[in-house]
């Protein structure tokens, strides 16, 4: 699991340290598949903005931008031809019984990862959005929990009707995302692990016309542009035609809705 923090934070902000010194975080290692600067070397760097901010701990195997237009599969999740002892070798056999057991082919997981929960921590009520969270499945499996009683998972289609997930390890659960869902870990030390898998139905892409997903395997130490919904390659950079026209809006204005409604015409081609 992650490294304990020092003392309890809450609600994401950094623990309190009386005028003593904090814990100092532990040395890079890379071993330490938790730690931001050996993902960043030897895995690839994404950030969760809202998820970052509460101090959320990760370990990014698959991930998409929110259009499902590219699946990356990174570095930590590529098992290597010659090398079984690999990262991406471990992990990927690690989790082939999951997704066995669930019945899930890997071609259909579309993101994929490990999140710490610190103790003390909440992760406020929220719903996802995006394009992705229309098509898939959310399953959470909760790998490290110290004491079950003191997670609070919460799930519900209004903030009134949410009611308590069980996180007992191997108690396996999907849920819809897109309904009022917040999680608090009580424990006064301890993270909570849970590795949450999004997959699409088998016939997602085949029903898809446009556009063709494509998916990419990414090398160590890559480097990615992200918005609030794209991912791009800093190596691709420059190597698409530039666009005759851009839309500009704030958050919230109604230009993901403009976006979708500008595809559907026959003569605009979806980047």
């Amino acid at each position: 699991p992650p490294p304990s923090p020092a003392s309890k934070p809450r609600n994401g902000t950094k623990p309190k340290t009386n005028g003593k010194s904090p814990t100092r975080p532990p040395s890079f290692s890379p071993t330490n598949l938790w730690n931001e600067q050996n993902a960043t070397q030897n895995n690839v760097r994404i950030t969760r903005p809202s998820h970052d901010a509460w101090g959320i701990k990760k370990i990014i195997l698959v991930f998409s931008d929110d259009f499902l237009h590219t699946i990356y599969t990174l570095p930590w999740y590529q098992p290597s031809p010659t090398d079984p002892d690999s990262i991406g070798s471990k992990l990927h056999l690690a989790i082939q019984p999951i997704l066995q057991t669930l019945q899930i082919r890997q071609e259909q997981v579309v993101r994929c990862l490990l999140a710490g929960l610190p103790p003390g921590v909440t992760i406020p009520i929220h719903h996802d959005t995006g394009e992705w969270v229309k098509h898939t499945h959310r399953v959470h499996v909760p790998i490290i929990v110290p004491d079950p009683s003191k997670v609070l998972f919460r799930c519900g289609p209004t903030e009134q009707s949410m009611e308590r997930i069980d996180c007992t390890p191997g108690h396996v659960f999907e849920m819809n995302n897109q309904a009022k869902h917040a999680v608090t870990n009580g424990h006064e030390k301890e993270f909570r692990v849970h590795l949450i898998l999004d997959y699409v139905n088998e016939e997602f892409f085949e029903k898809r016309k446009k556009p063709v997903t494509t998916r990419v395997n990414l090398s160590p130490g890559e480097v990615l542009t992200q918005t609030r919904r794209s991912i791009d390659r800093a190596i691709e950079a420059g190597t698409r035609p530039q666009p005759s026209f851009l839309i500009l809006g704030a958050q919230k204005s109604g230009t993901t809705s403009l976006y979708e409604y500008l595809n559907q015409h026959p003569w605009v081609i979806r980047p």
